[in-house]
C-alpha cells in the first residue's frame, strides 16, 4: 500500500489517494470473504495474495469473463473449497466482482 499512496501523493492529488485506498480496501474485503474459513483466510495470507495479484494477475485482465489465476505459493498449497490448487488462487465468476475496482 505505501507505493500506491506515495505515487498518488507525489502527483499532489488527494482524491486519487482516497480512490486508491478505497480500491485496495474493497479488494481486501472481497478476498477475505472468498477465503473465509480457509487456512488462507488470515490477514498475512490475504495481504500476500493481494500483493501477488497486483504484481501479476491484474496486468493480465482483458475480459472479465476469462478465468484468472493468482500465483502466490508453492505447489503444495491447496484448498479446493476456496479454489486454491498448486499454489494458485482461481478466480472464476468472482472475477467480475473483483475487477469492478480496477
Amino acid at each position: 500500500m505505501p507505493d500506491l499512496y506515495s505515487s498518488a501523493e507525489g502527483q499532489g492529488n488527494s482524491l486519487k489517494v482516497c480512490q486508491l485506498l478505497f480500491l485496495v480496501n474493497s479488494n481486501l474485503i472481497l478476498l477475505a470473504e472468498k477465503l473465509k474459513g480457509s487456512k488462507y483466510g488470515t490477514s498475512d495470507s490475504i495481504d500476500h495474495i493481494t500483493k501477488r495479484f497486483d504484481e501479476t494477475t491484474k496486468r493480465l485482465f482483458r475480459d472479465k469473463k476469462d478465468l484468472q489465476f493468482v500465483p502466490f505459493g508453492s505447489p503444495l498449497d491447496k484448498d479446493s473449497s476456496v479454489g486454491i490448487r498448486g499454489g494458485q488462487l482461481k478466480l472464476e465468476g468472482y472475477v467480475s466482482e473483483f475487477t469492478l475496482y480496477f
